[in-house]
């Protein structure tokens, strides 16, 4: 899980201004990568899973540079026959027990979240991230 903002169940005045990536959901609090959240730059990510030893590897850059190894290899439960799923939520806030059927979001905000590309490959990290034409 990658997260920034405000975290669903942690202190509604606590705000991570960084983004992180977070193990498998059961572990949910362990913390494999962390990166200072840059607005208006791309942030690019490459995820190495090694199912046969439980292992991730994490490459990291921003804007254009070339993506590097952020991380050695970190265990991390990959079971649950290879399921791997993308997706955004956007959870709301507000101080009330039951955030999810009566939180709120900000009205007036200005925000938005683009997806370059998302790849899933079999074999060695053998691609860079290039600027493109505008």
């Amino acid at each position: 899980m990658l997260k920034t903002g405000t975290v669903l169940g942690g202190p509604s005045n606590q705000v991570i201004n960084n983004l992180r990536l977070y193990g498998h959901s059961s572990s949910n609090d362990k913390v494999l990568f962390e990166a200072p959240f840059l607005p208006q730059v791309w942030h690019n990510f490459a995820i190495e899973l090694n199912y046969e030893s439980n292992n991730v590897r994490v490459f990291y850059s921003f804007a254009t540079n070339p993506l590097t190894q952020r991380t050695s290899q970190i265990t991390n439960d990959l079971s649950g026959s290879g399921e791997l799923h993308f997706g955004l939520l956007k959870k709301p806030t507000g101080n009330t027990p039951d955030v999810v059927t009566q939180g709120y979001q900000p009205k007036g905000i200005n925000e938005g979240v683009f997806w370059g590309g998302i790849f899933v490959e079999n074999g060695s990290l053998n691609c860079s991230i290039e600027a493109g034409n505008g």
